[in-house]
């Protein structure tokens, strides 16, 4: 059985900048760069999405700072997905949740 997480990365000022993600968290825990990959459209990639927005518009901005967030923030990223639940209950969903002023993380664990 394999463990993974799911995630979402959030801009905190705006909900509809995000990056999408899956983390292998199956035990032992390899280094987080060899674990993490983002969604970039269909497609699942070690390394971070390019931005979709046009160059010099607010969304293009910010998502801009998330990905300078998550870059600067990678290793605190990966203890959070590390330590994701399954929801089986109302409880788990808020602790799947992680939110500094730079970034909100919603995460669920699945196994396979």
């Amino acid at each position: 059985m394999t463990d993974y997480c799911l995630f979402t990365i959030t801009h905190p000022e705006a909900k509809r900048i995000y990056i999408r993600g899956i983390a292998d968290i199956t035990v032992p825990i390899d280094e987080y760069d060899k674990i993490i990959e983002f969604y970039e459209g269909n497609q699942l990639k070690k390394s971070l999405p390019s931005n979709p927005y046009n160059e010099g518009s607010k969304d293009y901005k910010l998502f801009e700072e998330l990905l300078s967030a998550i870059k600067s923030n990678f290793e605190d990223i990966g203890d959070d997905l590390v330590f994701a639940t399954q929801w089986d209950s109302k409880f788990h969903e808020w602790s799947n949740h992680s939110a500094t002023e730079e970034y909100i993380i919603d995460m669920e664990k699945v196994t396979v």
